[in-house]
């Protein structure tokens, strides 16, 4: 970027100055947009200062109303400067972008000043239960002297999305301030050009290749068309108006939506779960490390299998949208950034696989949805797809006149203080939980507090409301809470507070409390773990030669810390958002905001209309929400600190780089009634399957417009499995599906992500005579006319003993069973649904010992 600044004496901001935000005295407004550039006027308000005492004397601190834009000066780069704001404002570019812009500031008016003494930045503070204090007030006179800023200089340009489109962020100094004159400056305003080669091109539609028909059928235009919320950032929104096709032109159509890159061993795993999404209408393809790799070794490196994801998505029309990981961290390894600023290790995560296009960088969002299954064994991946499988297929049932699974939230929270909360996390989580109870959520509350306290006020000196004052509320939330609030059905379990490797600090919930977790009727919840280090899945090399941070970060590579136990436990979470080591207690509150503005639109002025929820898109638009904050492009909703003093971003670089999703991208958290297809009709006319399967959704209100994301059948082959052709349906479920010539007999699937699946055969047989098609027998060779499946796997009871759906029945379903010997009421090892453990499900263990479940015609590769 070459940048000119048209003011005299106007010093540049180090990098290490820019690690905040907008401040919420700017105001950016865009003069003109057009095709060479952005003409903008950013006015200064006058500095609001609050006075605060320390140990080292009084400092002045610069203050804001809530709901501001962004924050000021903070972070581990900048700790001893002089705490200023910092202001910014992200742009779209042309994507076909050669040469950096030119970047012009012109002050506006005299210079204005004013003495003072500015706080100087902090040490930032983590979440960790390992380290609950908060860190102490550090004044370092040597460091602090080093903090010059000018006014109004200092841009630092940041890439935010590369793809489909080219924004990026700038920010600089509204104010200016000389530690040794103790003097803050400014101008009342600035107009800043941005400037670049004239293009017509600002946002690519692959649509408009001239091949495209050839390539996108319908339900590829309709995943295509999918919003894309990074793009809201750009202040000069007209110019995304200015679209074009594929700059250059890939020499292949045809591509998968779903990449799924698996380690040679966990492939049947990986092959069952494309089998499944295949038959949703999102198509797959399955990859292994050993192919990436060359085939020498079974494993790859990280950069050879990003590169084979670069080398894919450029030479493809169709590109994917999301991809997963099938394996552990040894077995499909991760990246690791740079190191934690209070941790002995590397900030580990896979978001740099998304980063790869021309001028990406750390803190890019990448342009798919990513996962990983941590998993170590193919029975670990096979108890991960089967719940999967089963949450699509089968999703919970919904109740008609009460509360169900699918609008009870659960939100689990600290309150750091005996008066006054010395942190944000019930702050924020209050907040959020106002939001989902406003749009007719059951929220629970599962909040805790130190012995003896009594919570009046938050941090910001705001107070608590009466709802939660003692003794009305007892802030005595406990584990046992927790898993009973999972164990009746939740959707979502949301953590706010400290935490380590072993889990949720407080209230407590750690490994060992996963035992009293028991899911039943498919109702596993997406656990949004914002805290320290609970996410960790690569403890297994976090500490290898090429990678170890001094003495080393320390967990076992033998031990299944807290989010892979959860998510590897058969009737355990269905997946888990969290990071890999310490992180900053601000910027956390700042994602939980940018997730649940994901799947609750209208919490921040950030999100669209339609809510974000498949899960893969939920962490990008978490992390580009804080990407916003950080780039001042939407309000800060962050409580203030004590003052009205703004929170801002401290470290994005390192908050991008922390937190990864442990499940599959693809996969919707479901916060409404799904819908479901009782009546699947097909014909044939003309070499087109003519598909009727109208939605119903019992317990939706009475005129509600069912709107799903995407409604799909695909007919396959029942002899092969092969797909024969597929279709979008419309509101009304009604699609055509071109065979193709195909003129066999053939199975449709209609299915949902919003909604449960349907099949029908164009000609139904019955090869067990139990009067239930084979198309959709949940036991095909075994006559079980009642189809009960008592764990949901779409397995009937009658050919299923898999207690754990790790895939084969075995001794450690024996041992399931046995240990729950005698139990009533819903349990995994009620292998018959009967309401008891008893002697006939340890017959069944041994009846069908050794076998793997099914068939079923749930499960495509079972045949």
């Amino acid at each position: 970027m070459t940048y000119q600044a048209i003011a005299r004496g106007l010093l540049a901001l180090t990098a290490a100055a820019l690690s905040c935000a907008a401040s919420a005295g700017v105001t950016v407004t865009v003069l003109e947009q057009t095709a060479r550039g952005t003409v903008l006027q950013v006015k200064v308000d006058p500095p609001a200062l609050e006075k605060l005492d320390t140990p080292a004397g009084s400092f002045l601190r610069f203050s804001q109303r809530e709901g501001g834009a962004g924050g000021l000066l903070g972070g581990a780069d900048s700790q001893g400067l002089p705490e200023i704001p910092v202001s910014g404002f992200p742009l779209a570019l042309p994507v076909d972008l050669k040469e950096a812009p030119v970047v012009e500031v012109l002050p506006q008016g005299p210079a204005q000043g004013l003495p003072a003494r500015l706080y100087p930045v902090q040490p930032a503070e983590r979440g960790s239960s390992e380290q609950r204090d908060p860190p102490k007030f550090e004044f370092n006179p040597d460091a602090y002297a080093k903090g010059l800023f000018a006014p109004g200089q200092g841009l630092e340009r940041r890439a935010l999305f590369k793809g489909d489109a080219n924004i990026e962020s700038f920010r600089f100094a509204p104010y200016g301030f000389d530690p040794n004159k103790q003097f803050i400056t400014w101008h009342d305003s600035y107009i800043i050009r941005v400037l670049h080669t004239p293009s017509e091109c600002f946002r690519i539609n692959a649509l408009l290749d001239p091949r495209a028909k050839e390539a996108f059928d319908n339900v590829d235009q309709k995943i295509e068309t999918r919003p894309m919320p990074v793009l809201r950032y750009a202040l000069n929104s007209e110019m995304l108006l200015k679209v074009c096709g594929p700059l250059t032109v890939p020499p292949l159509l045809l591509g998968p939506r779903f990449i799924i890159v698996s380690h040679p061993n966990l492939l049947a795993a990986a092959n069952a779960l494309k089998a499944h999404k295949d038959a949703l209408g999102i198509n797959t393809l399955v990859v292994s490390t050993a192919t990436i790799g060359g085939g020498v070794a079974p494993t790859a490196t990280n950069t050879q299998i990003r590169n084979w994801l670069a080398n894919y998505w450029n030479t493809h029309l169709v590109k994917p949208k999301w991809v997963l990981f099938m394996g552990d961290a040894e077995l499909v390894p991760t990246h690791y950034d740079q190191i934690n600023w209070w941790d002995s290790a590397r900030n580990a995560s896979d978001i740099w696989y998304g980063q790869f296009l021309p001028g990406a960088g750390p803190e890019t969002i990448p342009p798919f949805g990513i996962g990983r299954f941590p998993v170590d064994t193919l029975a670990q991946a096979n108890t991960m797809v089967a719940k999967v499988v089963a949450f699509e297929n089968n999703p919970p049932v919904d109740a008609l006149f009460s509360q169900d699974f699918y609008s009870r939230l659960t939100f689990a929270s600290y309150f750091e203080g005996m008066v006054q909360d010395t942190r944000w996390f019930a702050q924020v989580t209050e907040r959020i939980r106002d939001h989902a109870v406003a749009l007719g959520y059951n929220v629970q509350r599962i909040y805790v507090a130190p012995g003896g306290s009594n919570p009046q006020f938050w941090r910001n000196g705001s107070a608590v409301p009466a709802a939660l004052r003692k003794p009305g509320f007892a802030w005595n939330g406990n584990s046992a809470d927790i898993a009973n609030a999972v164990n009746q059905g939740t959707a979502l379990l949301y953590h706010r507070d400290h935490g380590w490797w072993t889990g949720f600090g407080d209230p407590s919930f750690q490994t060992g409390s996963l035992g009293a977790i028991s899911v039943v009727n498919n109702q596993y919840p997406v656990v949004f773990s914002i805290n320290c280090a609970s996410g960790i899945f690569d403890n297994e090399t976090v500490d290898d030669p090429a990678v170890r941070v001094g003495a080393g970060y320390g967990p076992g590579v033998a031990t299944t810390y807290f989010s892979e136990a959860f998510v590897r436990k058969a009737d355990g979470a269905l997946a888990v958002i969290g990071d890999t080591r310490s992180s900053s207690t601000r910027d956390n509150g700042h994602l939980a905001y940018g997730l649940f503005d994901a799947i609750f639109p209208g919490l921040s002025a950030f999100g669209g209309a339609a809510p974000v929820r498949r899960l893969g898109d939920v962490l990008n638009h978490g992390k580009a929400y804080i990407a916003a904050v950080d780039a001042g492009a939407t309000p800060n909703l962050h409580p203030t600190d004590a003052g009205g003093v703004p929170v801002g971003v401290e470290g994005l670089r390192q908050q991008l780089n922390l937190y990864n999703l442990l499940g599959d991208p693809t996969v919707m958290l479901r916060t409404a009634p799904p819908m479901r297809f009782p009546v699947l009709n097909i014909t044939v006319e003309l070499n087109q399957a003519v598909i009727k399967a109208p939605p119903v959704c019992l317990s939706c209100p009475k005129g509600v417009v069912l709107d799903p994301e995407l409604v799909t059948a695909v007919a396959f082959d029942p002899k092969t499995g092969r797909q024969v052709g597929r279709t979008l349906l419309d509101a009304d479920g009604n699609g055509r599906i071109d065979l193709g010539g195909f003129s066999d007999n053939f199975i449709v699937r209609v299915g949902s992500g919003d909604g449960a699946s349907q099949q029908a055969a164009l000609v139904e047989a019955d090869s067990d005579g139990d009067g239930v098609p084979d198309s959709r027998d949940n036991c095909i060779d075994v006559a079980n006319a009642n189809q009960r499946d008592s764990d949901g796997d779409g397995y009937g009871d009658a050919c299923d003993a898999d207690a754990n759906n790790d895939g084969i029945v075995n001794s450690i379903d024996y041992a399931l069973v046995r240990a729950a010997f005698g139990a009533r009421g819903a349990n995994r090892a009620d292998l018959n649904g009967d309401g008891f453990v008893n002697a006939l499900d340890l017959a069944t263990v041994r009846r069908l010992f050794a076998s793997r479940p099914g068939p079923s015609a749930w499960h495509l590769l079972s045949r």
